[in-house]
Formats: C-alpha cells, structure tokens, sequence
C-alpha cells in the first residue's frame, strides 16, 4: 500500500508539471526538480517513519508477550513453590502426629509395665507374707513343742527323780 501512495504522488506531482506546462506558466525546471526531490524526500520520510513506527509497535508487542510470558512464569514457579510447602507442612503435621502416637503409645506401654511390675511385686510381697507367716507358724509350733518337751521332761525328772540323764528321760518320752 506505500508504495502505491508513492506511485500515485508521483503520477500527481507529473500530472501537476503538465498543467502547470500547458496553463502557459513556465517554471524552471530546476525548480520543478527541486519540488520533486523535496516531494520524494518526505514520501521517503514518509513511509521510513510508518516502518519505524510499526518495528516499534512489534517490539512492544514483543516486549508485552515477554513480559506476560515472565508473569505466567513466576506465577507458575509461585504455585509450585506453595504447593511445596503445602506439601512439606502436611508432611510435617504427619510425622508430628506419628510421633504424638509413638510416644502415646510408648507411655501407655510403660504405665502396662509398670502395673504389671506392681502386680507382680504384690504378687511376690503376698508370698513372701504367705511363706513368713508359714515360717512364724512353724518356728511358734517348734517353741510350743519344745516348751512342751521341756514340761514333759520336768515333769518325768518329778516323776522319776532317780534318773539323772536328761537324754534318756527323753528317749522314754519319746
């Protein structure tokens, strides 16, 4: 389309030299040259301001595409990184929750040990009892045995006061 512009201004510009030829006014034709040089400079100009305005417009658009290109990107990166720490803060409240259990069920474990201890201490403490009262029993039954055994004997020396040996007074006894 620019260079249609440029072909149609020249076509005007010779089209204006003709009639201004044939309307009897004769310019020097220098001047006209002139005219026409000045003509195609600023169509030049022109159409080099129209292409530098456009390799503006698509860098900016370059630029803008970057940009947007850069943001979607950092957005991007952003969510991964949140999903990330998303992921890392469950993973955390998840082994703290483990631990919580492991050590909830460490102490129910330890008070099971120790009521089982306890239980066999009782356990152990009631026969130890058991066994002292049963040694008590005997030890109170022999005393009473001897005791008896003592009467016995004294009674026999009473009884028999001929014998003088206390070992046969109790082989007779016995």
């Amino acid at each position: 389309m620019l260079a249609s512009k440029g072909t149609l201004l020249f076509l005007f510009l010779g089209c204006a030299c003709l009639s201004l030829c044939h309307g009897g006014r004769m310019e020097s034709r220098q001047q006209l040259l002139q005219k026409r040089k000045e003509e195609m400079q600023q169509a030049v100009e022109e159409r080099t301001r129209q292409r530098l305005l456009a390799a503006e417009q698509a860098e900016v658009a370059e630029q803008n595409l970057q940009l947007e290109r850069k943001r979607r990107a950092d957005l991007a990166e952003k969510e991964r990184i949140r999903g990330e720490a998303e992921r890392q803060d469950a993973l955390r409240q998840q082994q703290r929750q483990l631990k919580l259990q492991e050590e909830a069920q460490a102490r129910e474990r330890k008070a099971a040990d120790d009521a089982a201890q306890q239980e066999r201490e009782l356990e152990l403490q009631k026969k130890i009892e058991i066994r002292k009262n049963e040694v008590q029993e005997r030890l109170a039954f022999r005393r009473r045995l001897l005791s008896e055994k003592k009467q016995l004997v004294q009674s026999m020396k009473e009884e028999f006061p001929e014998k003088k040996d206390d070992s046969l007074l109790i082989d007779t006894c016995a």
